[in-house]
């Protein structure tokens, strides 16, 4: 007979042991997803018996984690602004900060009296675009881009899920370019979102197992030493975007200094 108030204590013991910074929620958060009932049964029903599948369910769970795989990879969702999110190992795991390009985007597409064109680039899971185009009330142009096949099929089945799909249109390439060689649209000012990769080989090595051993490097690291390599080839991009469309462009990017406004100073950190 086990409750899961007992499994819970033994396993939250046992992820601490493996330097698991946040062991109770982690034990919590797994125990739901296998038992199939929110978090707070557990708090409602902490004499609830455990069934055989339920177990081995949750022990296969608590021996990835172990292992220091992220909790999102195992249950295979994240949170993002309100929304689930499907993710794999294919995808960065979206983090609560990159919800301030959502805020900011929003905003500015609030202001605006015309149509916009917000391009998310590099958009992995699709969390920035698909939260954009499912929140905001107006007609606008939504466009995701990323260089990887196996990022793009899983962006488009969280439009799928969100009901978007229609909305967004994907294009597979390198930064902004497949939008240049798209045909011209007319818009009154276009808006690009960026979390692009900006941590260097060096920093790399310092990171925790779960982001080494399980998030796509190709999505984190930069080729050389300089954290805004891509945004500087992404920024030579945007000056040939700028001869196509006379109108305002406007740049959010993720950085190591947080989300920075367009223009910043891209040669600082050379």
């Amino acid at each position: 007979m086990y409750f899961i108030s007992q499994y819970l204590k033994a396993t939250e013991r046992r992820l601490e042991t493996q330097g698991i910074h946040s062991p109770l929620i982690d034990a919590e958060v797994l125990m739901s997803v296998a038992i199939n009932r929110p978090r707070e049964f557990l708090y409602a029903h902490p004499e609830y018996e455990m069934t055989d599948e339920e177990i081995v369910r949750y022990d296969a769970f608590i021996s990835r984690r172990c292992n220091r795989e992220p909790v999102a990879y195992i249950t295979g969702k994240k949170e993002f602004y309100g929304l689930n999110f499907f993710v794999n190992d294919s995808v960065l795991i979206p983090r609560p900060e990159t919800e301030e390009i959502v805020e900011n985007t929003l905003a500015i597409l609030k202001k605006s009296s015309g149509k916009c064109a917000v391009i998310d680039v590099g958009t992995g899971s699709g969390c920035i675009i698909i939260a954009i185009a499912k929140t905001s009330l107006m007609h606008h142009y939504y466009a995701a881009v990323d260089i990887s096949i196996d990022a793009l099929n899983i962006a488009r089945e969280n439009a799928n899920q969100h009901g978007v799909q229609n909305k967004i249109a994907f294009f597979h390439g390198n930064l902004i370019e497949p939008i240049l060689n798209a045909p011209q649209k007319k818009f009154d000012a276009i808006i690009i979102a960026a979390n692009l990769p900006y941590i260097t080989p060096a920093q790399y090595k310092t990171l925790e197992p779960e982001i080494v051993r399980y998030e796509p490097g190709s999505a984190l690291l930069t080729p050389t030493d300089d954290s805004y390599y891509y945004y500087r080839e992404l920024e030579k991009q945007t000056e040939i975007m700028k001869k196509i469309y006379s109108v305002p462009i406007y740049r959010l990017y993720e950085t190591d200094k947080g989300i920075q406004k367009i223009p910043i100073n891209l040669s600082a950190d050379r």
